[in-house]
């Protein structure tokens, strides 16, 4: 949790650390009780259906959480040297509370014509490709920097982009109350297919013209895309064979794409889940119709005996 939840903490950080930050609060779900099935046939026959529907709530969240952390596993660790992470889309946005956060500015690195390490100063720049400024301000700009960290061979991953946001210079003012901003980056990574697609997000600086982040993110490049495929296919057989339909981009799908995608998803659990039932069904009725053979062969035995 301590890693997961709000952002990624610095490696520097030792785990002792990171668990002293982590308040953890457990609550009771409505309707949670140990049962069995005779106590809940014997209910009556509302009760049954309240607790019918409550469980069906509970089977909805299991099943949209399992479907959220695949999603963001594949589209964070899915990306491979053959589909690298080509283009980097960095936009800044002041912060609202109450409304659509504002659009500052943005830009846009190619990386796959990036060189493994360098710093840059880039100015940012509106919708219409012109520079974001204030009335009469400079441009405003971002630091940056990028490398490239090569890991060994037996590791999981060939490497990972390091993306280090440093500050951010003369931004123009969204809040027209206080004259000032409350800004914060977010970091698109899209694949050379554009199948992919992992969004990062920096801290809330609040009310600053002139922001220093100093934050990194990594891009993940690993060897094998398949692991949560096999996975997926190891808990429900079938699951993991259509990942790409089943988990699109954050980002770029709508509403009723992701509803269709988790249906899609809940539908093929099911499927499994029958299929298993039925497996263990046959087989419960296979060793009992063996037993039974068994004991009739042994009765014959004991009778040719006398």
């Amino acid at each position: 949790l301590g890693f997961d939840t709000g952002g990624l903490a610095s490696r520097r950080e030792a785990e002792a650390f990171v668990r002293r930050r982590v308040r953890v609060n457990i609550f009771d779900w409505g309707r949670s009780e140990m049962n069995s099935l005779d106590r809940h046939t014997s209910l009556p026959e509302e009760k049954r259906q309240d607790r019918g529907a409550f469980w069906r709530y509970y089977v909805g969240g299991i099943d949209r959480l399992a479907w959220t952390a695949a999603r963001c596993y594949r589209h964070r660790f899915g990306c491979t040297e053959e589909d690298a992470w080509a283009t980097l889309n960095i936009a800044v946005y002041d912060f609202d509370s109450l409304s659509a956060n504002d659009f500052i500015g943005q830009v846009t690195l190619p990386l796959s014509e990036m060189s493994e390490r360098s710093e840059m100063t880039i100015t940012l720049q509106d919708h219409n490709g012109r520079p974001a400024r204030s009335f009469r301000g400079p441009p405003a700009t971002l630091t940056l920097k990028l490398h490239y960290r090569r890991y060994p061979e037996q590791s999981r991953l060939v490497g990972s982009w390091c993306v280090t946001i440093v500050r951010a210079e003369h931004l123009p003012a969204r809040d027209k109350l206080t004259h000032t901003s409350d800004p914060f980056v977010l970091l698109d990574a899209i694949s050379t297919s554009g199948r992919l697609r992992f969004r990062q997000q920096t801290s809330v600086i609040e009310r600053e013209l002139c922001p220093s982040w100093e934050e990194t993110f990594e891009l993940p490049v690993v060897r094998n895309a398949f692991c949560l495929a096999q996975g997926l296919d190891a808990s429900a057989p079938g699951l993991g064979a259509a990942v790409e339909s089943l988990l699109p981009p954050v980002d770029a799908t709508g509403a009723e794409e992701a509803d269709q995608s988790l249906a899609a998803w809940n539908e093929r659990i099911d499927r499994a889940n029958r299929l298993m039932l039925q497996a263990r069904s046959d087989l419960g009725r296979a060793k009992l119709e063996a037993s039974s053979a068994s004991e009739q062969a042994e009765s014959g035995r004991a009778q040719s005996a006398r």
